[in-house]
């Protein structure tokens, strides 16, 4: 039988007979406890932990609440004046201007719509057509854990609901009851903007867990962490799933209005599964047979090589004109052949000088505007398909692939992007951003969580960058009519208008 907990009753539990709470004082939150200590405690002792640490996240989110309800209503009573020439309070930086050197950082930090801003006209409905894509994705975080029996690890929950909002989460999720045991779910990241009315479940006998988060106004979520699951790794196992569930009464979702935007037209997808490989103790040492009469003894501990890994631009060596179009190739260098299981790229230009041209020639990824990655995709084999994006209006590219399973030990080119030249311009520049750590999008190589870049900044800045002069356009031949003598081509030049 399901045991369901409601969140709002959560302090009510703690009071009756057989649970009492654990005696901590607001002032003074208990301490995490170990590893060790958690793998001492029985089951019911876990849950008891488990019930308190949401009772102290509910009390936390209510002291937010008021203490943010009090700023906002001191906030009303004082306007401050922008300083002339800054930019308006939640707007970008601007990128660099043409003819200045590369920014040193920080740069432009991308920042997602904010709740409440005035929407953006939407253009013409596309089509609905047979392509399978989901309109939102929910996924795990990482997308594989390799730990030892006895860990204790996190599962982040991501949400990304694109350029939709959403105004209530759920998710139902599926585990290998064997291998793994829930100690805790905390949605404290985000609970100064959920309601009160949280609900909670659990199920040991089917390995279930569900949850349902209402938010007090729709919002936007840009690949952001909803909540994270605490895993008791409790049996070994070469390989299993945790796996979102759908269902007619309990299910997995990113709902506005009552409606289910996670899914495509033809069902319930757009979610990414995680698995989980449960080794023994650390430590341990195993012995393996190779070949004939030969034994390999050998560590069963994960290793991460040393980060040796950059990302670069490459573009034209020589000038282009106005109109024309070229391409600028994003390129992985891996001299060592290192493991990686991530990549991402977050490319800044001006939109006053260049625009992006689609370009989804054998690309699984062809939404919108896109750079073209269908040429290395049998050697970047990703399994993950994130974001292939461009907006032309802000001057953003947005690139984020990732493997589920296997690591990829590649490198080379892995996409292209495809520019044309508005007008003439000194200079223009295209440049590869790596934002604030843990802000996305960013530009990076991961492998585990751990980034392989060489030199992986600490700060925003720019990490490459290419310089593109624009002459004026190119002379187009015209043909005019000669009498008694055929046609011949005279040149025409276009006219060049500019701002005095």
């Amino acid at each position: 039988m399901r045991n369901s907990l409601k969140v709002a009753l959560v302090a009510l539990l703690l009071a009756l007979p057989g649970l009492p709470a654990l005696a901590q004082t607001a002032a003074q939150p208990p301490a995490e406890p170990t590893g060790e200590q958690l793998r001492n405690m029985s089951r019911e002792e876990r849950l008891k932990l488990h019930q308190e640490k949401i009772r102290r996240i509910i009390d936390e989110s209510k002291k937010k609440q008021e203490e943010d309800a009090k700023k906002a209503a001191e906030a009303q009573k004082t306007t401050v004046t922008p300083a002339p020439g800054a930019p308006a309070a939640g707007q970008p930086t601007p990128i660099p201007v043409p003819g200045q050197a590369f920014p040193a950082g920080p740069v432009q930090a991308y920042t997602p719509p904010q709740p409440g801003a005035a929407p953006t006209p939407a253009g013409p409905a596309a089509p609905r057509t047979v392509r399978n894509e989901s309109k939102g994705i929910m996924y795990f975080r990482p997308f594989d854990s390799v730990v030892h029996l006895g860990d204790t690890f996190k599962t982040d929950i991501v949400a990304d609901t694109k350029e939709g909002d959403v105004d209530e989460i759920t998710f139902l999720i599926r585990y290998p009851k064997k291998t793994l045991n829930p100690l805790a779910v905390d949605y404290s990241e985000i609970s100064g903007i959920v309601k009160d009315a949280v609900e909670y479940s659990t199920d040991p006998e089917t390995g279930e867990i569900f949850m349902r988060l209402p938010l007090q106004q729709p919002h936007k979520f840009a690949a952001r962490s909803i909540a994270k699951i605490i895993w008791e790794a409790i049996g070994p196992t070469d390989g299993e799933e945790i796996n979102f569930e759908f269902g007619k009464g309990l299910t997995t979702g990113l709902f506005i209005g009552g409606q289910n935007s996670l899914g495509s037209f033809t069902g319930n997808d757009g979610v990414i599964h995680s698995s989980v490989v449960v080794r023994p103790p650390k430590g341990k040492p195993i012995v393996q047979q190779v070949g004939k009469g030969g034994l390999l003894v050998a560590t069963n501990r994960l290793e991460i090589s040393p980060a040796s890994m950059a990302i670069r631009l490459v573009g034209p060596k020589v000038p282009v004109s106005a109109g024309d179009e070229f391409t600028v190739t994003l390129v992985l260098d891996n001299p060592a052949g290192a493991a990686f299981d991530r990549l991402q790229a977050f490319v800044q230009f001006d939109p006053k000088d260049l625009e992006v041209v689609d370009w989804d020639n054998q690309n699984y990824i062809k939404d919108s505007v896109n750079i073209n990655d269908g040429f290395a995709r049998d050697t970047f084999a990703f399994d993950f398909l994130g974001r292939n994006s461009v907006d032309n209006k802000k001057g953003n590219i947005v690139y984020d692939k990732a493997c589920e399973a296997q690591p990829l030990k590649v490198s080379g080119p892995f996409a292209k992007i495809k520019f044309k030249a508005k007008h003439e311009a000194d200079r223009t520049d295209v440049v590869l951003v790596a934002n604030n750590p843990g802000v996305g999008p960013t530009t990076d190589v991961s492998f585990h969580q751990s980034s392989m870049l060489k030199s992986a900044p600490k700060t925003a800045m720019a990490l490459d960058g290419v310089a593109i002069t624009v002459d004026e356009a190119r002379a187009q031949p015209v043909r005019v009519a000669q009498p008694g003598a055929g046609q011949a081509e005279l040149p025409r030049r276009a006219v060049i208008i500019r701002n005095q």
